[in-house]
C-alpha cells in the first residue's frame, strides 16, 4: 500500500521543495496537472504529496482521471530521475 496526500497551497512548488527536503527525498512537476509538484519521501510505503494550487471538487475527480495522459507515470519517472 502506498500513502498519497493532495494539499492546496499557495506556492506549490516551494512548498513541495520544503517537504521534500524536510522528508531528505526530492519534489518534482505533477504531470496532468499544470502547476503541480509531488514530494517523495521514498520510504517502504511509497508516501507522496501532491502540492497543487486547488484541489478538484470529488465530482470532478473521475473526468480529471479520465484526462490525464496514460504516458503521466512515465513523465513522472523520468522528472524524478532527472533531479
Amino acid at each position: 500500500m502506498f500513502h498519497h496526500i493532495s494539499i492546496a497551497v499557495n506556492h506549490p512548488q516551494h512548498v513541495a521543495d520544503v517537504i521534500a527536503e524536510l522528508w531528505q527525498g526530492r519534489s518534482v512537476p505533477f504531470p496532468g496537472h499544470e502547476g503541480s509538484y509531488i514530494a517523495f519521501h521514498f520510504d517502504l510505503y511509497g508516501t507522496a504529496i501532491e502540492v497543487m494550487l486547488e484541489l478538484l471538487p470529488p465530482n470532478l475527480m473521475p473526468e480529471y482521471l479520465a484526462a490525464v495522459e496514460p504516458n503521466s507515470l512515465s513523465t513522472l519517472l523520468k522528472n524524478l530521475a532527472a533531479q
